[in-house]
């Protein structure tokens, strides 16, 4: 048989409000502790010469580098062991700088695949 237990609303409440305080001072120390920029999502295709469009968190102030991959074969996924590809990289042209949004015009190259670092 089972047992029906009263339910306490006031323990219940008490219970709830310290815990939320730890969780508001949680929330805080990660996000003081997070100040780089972190990338969500950005615009593609892009060709060289265009803007491309940034998307994230802590972008008003970032700097970003870039540039283009060198051509050949794609080879198999892991086959690098996650190794960061070698690019010439330099600095890129900021056109808006937002804390959540970044606009950079991509080196007038050849067409390709580029790498941008932010």
């Amino acid at each position: 048989m089972k047992s029906r237990r009263k339910f306490d609303w006031r323990y219940t409440a008490s219970t709830l409000k310290g815990g939320g305080r730890i969780i508001a001072i949680c929330v805080f120390v990660l996000q003081s502790m997070s100040s780089d920029a972190q990338v969500i999502w950005h615009s593609q295709p892009v060709k060289p010469g265009q803007t491309v469009l940034i998307y994230g968190d802590e972008l008003a102030d970032a700097q970003v580098i870039g540039g283009r991959l060198s051509d050949g074969p794609a080879g198999m996924p892991g086959e690098d062991k996650g190794a960061v590809p070698r690019v010439k990289s330099r600095p890129l042209i900021i056109v808006q700088a937002r804390k959540r949004a970044l606009k950079a015009i991509l080196p007038d190259e050849a067409p390709g695949v580029y790498a941008l670092m932010v």
